[in-house]
């Protein structure tokens, strides 16, 4: 079956009904010289069964919609046609593959976009199969922020260059794992881009491409592996992102945003330098006096430079107990360090203590000790209201002095 061929535009829309295909019939949309679009869309109870292949060519979209489903024990290929683009949309549908490929022409581009709870699954799943092939692969929006869905894939390799992983979406706890709880590792050359939302990459990757933040937080939490989680390339963090994590990750870390992790106390592991940039702000909370278990914090593996610069911000958790008169000292971080912040923020009050801190081995160890001391009032305070507890006892006499004289 061919949508939008040779010379031709087309357009198929299946909403309460199932179309079978036969098991070597396959589906092209907008394949053939000079092809226009050809869209395939399958909303609420509708249903495609392909026996063959399913390719999208030069101008070919599928979009599968909340109780639409599309499957096939054959590939999909999107961008098949040399220099041209396909797009899927995976919106609250599910899509079931053999293997998937986005990008598997010279200079031609795959878009896959998975979102609003939407499930895709595929023994494998390749972006750009060619120095020249790029794949875009999206968890949430591809145009604007949606909710994530689900992929079910063991793997995310990239074969050609260009290729990149966006994450953008609305969720405030996006795990990177398949339905049944299994990691996803990212290999090759791609790019990976938080846009928003806050995902969690629980798999150790190796790809190369790198890792930018422009927006949410993203979070590596690979403790339990010897591997990046973030691959081999840089990370930059710009304005407006956030990392943070209790795994490790490779490449040179870049800050210009956040680097915090609210929601755990463990320690996030850095193997190269890391460069906290004069915009930049370091967030920890504090909830006791052990590092990596009351309170989060980081490491630079030794011969790596942690270069200080921006705002360091430090808050209390409840749980937090300081007895006065006790020093209480915190690792905020272990590094060889160079420069300092520009400012830090403390708090100088707590469950009815004064603070005082000492910040002297800050910049050069990473640790910031207080000492909390109950809060006294003034002489002069006192003396007041000593003075009125007087005035108040002499009126009290006289009126009593008054009554028996009646």
């Amino acid at each position: 079956m061919t949508i939008g061929g040779t010379q031709g535009t087309g357009r198929l829309s299946i909403t309460g009904y199932t179309l079978t295909m036969g098991s070597t019939s396959s589906i092209s949309l907008g394949v053939g010289a000079n092809a226009q679009e050809g869209t395939l869309e399958v909303n609420a109870g509708g249903s495609v069964i392909a026996g063959g292949l399913i390719q999208l060519g030069y101008a070919g979209t599928l979009t599968v919609n909340s109780g639409g489903t599309v499957s096939s024990t054959n590939d999909l290929y999107v961008g098949n046609t040399a220099s041209g683009t396909g797009y899927v949309t995976v919106d609250g549908g599910s899509l079931t593959m053999n293997t998937i490929t986005l990008g598997r022409q010279a200079n031609a581009s795959g878009y896959l976009e998975v979102s609003n709870g939407g499930s895709v699954t595929a023994n494998t799943l390749t972006l750009g199969s060619g120095s020249t092939y790029t794949g875009y692969l999206y968890i949430g929006g591809r145009t604007t922020t949606k909710a994530a869905g689900t992929l079910n894939v063991a793997t995310v390799a990239a074969s050609g260059n260009n290729s990149e992983l966006h994450f953008n979406h609305t969720n405030t706890d996006y795990r990177f794992v398949t339905k049944d709880g299994g990691v996803i590792a990212i290999t090759g050359k791609v790019k990976l881009r938080q846009d928003a939302g806050t995902t969690i990459l629980e798999a150790a990757s190796t790809y190369t491409g790198g890792t930018q933040i422009s927006g949410g937080t993203l979070l590596v939490d690979n403790a339990d592996s010897d591997t990046s989680g973030t691959g081999t390339g840089a990370v930059e963090v710009q304005a407006g992102g956030a990392l943070g994590g209790a795994g490790r990750i490779s490449g040179a870390v870049t800050v210009h945003g956040t680097l915090q992790d609210a929601r755990n106390t463990s320690i996030l592991n850095f193997a190269n330098d890391v460069t906290l940039a004069s915009d930049a702000t370091v967030s920890l909370a504090l909830g006791g006096q052990t590092r990596g278990e009351d309170y989060w914090s980081f490491t630079v593996a030794a011969g790596k430079t942690l270069t200080l610069g921006g705002t360091l911000n430090v808050s209390f958790l409840e749980d937090l107990v300081l007895t006065d008169g006790q020093s209480v000292s915190f690792t905020l971080f272990s590094a060889e360090t160079a420069g300092s912040f520009s400012s830090v923020a403390l708090p100088y009050t707590w469950k009815g203590s004064s603070l005082d801190w000492d910040t002297t081995q800050l910049a050069s160890a990473g640790v910031l000790s207080v000492i909390a001391s109950a809060v006294v009032p003034e002489p002069r305070a006192t003396g007041i209201l000593i003075g009125l507890a007087a005035i108040a006892g002499l009126l009290a006499v006289r009126k009593i002095r008054a009554a028996r004289s009646r």
